[in-house]
């Protein structure tokens, strides 16, 4: 499902409505993790279609600036599908609210084909979705 969010007041009132039903442990906060395509499809997508995230996605070459959230955790989370020369993978990698509205944040996590998600990668990752 993909839910078009188009001004800076949308955003914040979805995550100040937001209550995250799971905590993550620290350990887990700044690491990505693989998870398969229909975990991945299964995220809330958000198009965040308003400045600066319109300019964010031009700069790190997408079609637009998305945050995902779960269904079961209400977690939000940064993510992409990673093509490198091998079949797809799907990665993400949480994000608290004061990163997502951090538009400079959101451009470190996308800019050179989402390569600060992919470096963070940790597989012994396991927690729910």
């Amino acid at each position: 499902m993909e839910i078009e969010v188009k001004s800076q007041d949308e955003l914040v009132t979805l995550l100040k409505r937001t209550i995250e039903r799971e905590v993550l442990p620290s350990t887990s906060k700044d690491k990505s993790r693989y998870v398969s395509f229909e975990d991945y499809i299964g995220l809330i997508r958000y198009s965040l279609s308003f400045e600066p995230y319109i300019s964010v996605a031009k700069r790190c070459s997408m079609n637009g600036c998305y945050v995902l959230q779960s269904k079961q955790t209400n977690r939000f989370y940064v993510g992409y599908t990673n093509h490198g020369g091998h079949a797809p993978k799907w990665e993400i990698m949480p994000v608290t609210s004061d990163e997502i509205l951090n538009s400079e944040c959101m451009e470190s996590f996308y800019e050179n084909h989402a390569q600060k998600i992919h470096w963070a990668i940790d597989p012994e990752q396991s927690y729910e979705i």
